[in-house]
């Protein structure tokens, strides 16, 4: 009985030291919901490929392109929409070159749940070519949609004496950074660690860097399709400050939405001035930029083709 009893001691320590190995290493059995989800910048182009891929057709061969697409950011993408492009439809046998994929719904971090995918084929006709001939031709899809990004910077207002008050203490305030969703756009709001209030009230500039740091462009038909929009890559910016402070200049800041352009694709710069509410010691309150706009992504994929004698004979 003593030597059973060793034995299953001896189990249970084997078995508990697995266990104390397995959670220090960060692992976790499956169904234990430690996966996270990876956020990535907005809609991203899974696969855009031929069902023959690396591998030759025949004129006359079915060709299958297969696209498929993955909301990587934090925000729902709206209207999104698939085009081929980069060959002649006409020499294909295709009847359309646009598919329309709907919404697709962002990565949900709560549920620990990714983001929507959607999969999309054209079916097409390799073209006609000379008997002994061959051709790579490189099929190109753009995929086109709606996002949001929102971003949001916590900012102290204090009141000058107690600002002097933590200064004698030997204390500080320390700046928060921005924090923006995740997508194809950065966004940067720039101000002070703190705002020092007076006697009336003090002015504050706040400058806001918007950056494409995504796979694609801007695209100029802009966020829900503005048909009235005469400018390139153009996004809306919309500031909004607390009720203790109010917008009072800027020329892209009027406290409403204005729309914008991003120099060549790349960045835009938004200044706004702002006056600020005396208050009792400190508070803490948030600075939000929403940027909304229509962004693309491209493919290009391969598809070879050898000539082969067609018709009757």
């Amino acid at each position: 009985m003593h030597g059973a009893s060793r034995y299953k001691l001896g189990e249970i320590l084997v078995v508990a030291m697995i266990m104390v190995i397995v959670l220090s290493s960060g692992c976790v059995f499956p169904g234990g919901g430690g996966d996270t989800v990876n956020f990535g910048p907005g809609v991203r182009i899974v696969t855009w490929e031929p069902d023959l891929k690396d591998q030759p057709y025949r004129s006359g061969d079915r060709v299958k392109l297969l696209l498929k697409v993955q909301n990587m950011g934090e925000y729902d993408a709206k209207d999104v929409r698939a085009e081929l492009y980069g060959i002649s439809l006409t020499e294909w046998g295709a009847v359309w070159s646009e598919e329309d994929l709907g919404d697709l719904k962002a990565a949900n971090e709560r549920y620990n749940t990714p983001g929507e995918t959607r999969t999309k084929q054209w079916i097409l006709e390799a073209p006609v070519l000379p008997k002994g001939t061959e051709m790579v031709y490189e099929p190109k899809v753009r995929v086109s949609y709606d996002y949001t990004t929102v971003a949001t910077k916590p900012i102290t207002i204090v009141d000058a004496d107690e600002l002097r008050r933590l200064i004698h203490q030997g204390k500080t305030i320390p700046g928060e950074p921005t924090r923006y969703t995740s997508g194809p756009l950065s966004v940067e709001i720039i101000t002070g660690d703190f705002i020092k209030t007076e006697g009336r009230d003090p002015y504050l500039p706040i400058h806001i860097i918007i950056r494409n740091v995504g796979e694609g462009t801007i695209s100029n038909e802009g966020y829900y399709g503005w048909g009235d929009v005469e400018m390139d890559y153009p996004i809306e910016v919309t500031v909004k400050v607390p009720h203790t402070m109010h917008i009072v200049g800027g020329e892209e800041c009027t406290g409403g939405s204005e729309v914008v352009e991003m120099w060549q694709g790349r960045e835009a710069e938004v200044t706004c001035e702002v006056t600020v509410e005396p208050v009792e010691i400190s508070q803490k309150e948030i600075i939000e930029v929403d940027v909304k706009y229509r962004y693309q992504v491209d493919a290009t994929t391969q598809v070879k083709v050898i000539g082969e004698e067609l018709g009757f004979f």
